[in-house]
């Protein structure tokens, strides 16, 4: 199947898995763009994670497909790009968990606001630490990180 569409795909990186209930394992691809008609590339290049001045308390619940868990859990962002951040967490969240996120210590209008993203990477050694990747961010929400950015602590200044 991948030979076949090949020459209009751009694969990132691949692995084995083992399916519950599989006997062999299954390659999966990383897609990273689709030429052709589609024209599209997945962007990957980001800044640099910036460390927060201040950390950014938020609560955040796990999504099971379309459901969110009622549980709710807390966390804190403790660096932040346009893209990313790494988040602090009450649990241990898995790699490839997606997330429903509020603000906390905020008013009421920006605490309602959701905004999502995908754990993508550990950064901490207990697990209690990941990489988010966001995958919604309202424009009330990005304008909030931008203001945090603009005083994130810069790592080259003493």
């Amino acid at each position: 199947m991948r030979q076949e569409a090949e020459e209009i795909l751009r694969i990132d990186g691949q692995r084995d898995i083992l399916p519950k209930g599989a006997e062999t394992p299954l390659r999966i691809y990383e897609v990273g763009g689709i030429a052709g008609h589609y024209n599209l590339v997945l962007d990957y290049e980001d800044q640099p994670l910036a460390p927060l001045a201040r950390h950014v308390p938020l609560s955040y619940t796990v999504l099971e497909g379309k459901y969110a868990r009622k549980k709710k859990l807390e966390g804190s962002v403790l660096r932040l790009s346009k893209k990313c951040a790494e988040i602090s967490f009450e649990g241990t969240v898995s790699l490839l968990t997606n997330l429903k996120m509020n603000l906390r210590d905020v008013d009421e209008k920006l605490s309602t606001r959701h905004f999502y993203g995908k754990v993508i990477k550990r950064s901490g050694k207990r697990g209690l630490t990941q990489l988010v990747r966001f995958t919604s961010v309202p424009p009330e929400i990005d304008a909030y990180f931008q203001a945090h950015l603009q005083y994130a602590v810069n790592p080259h200044v003493r």
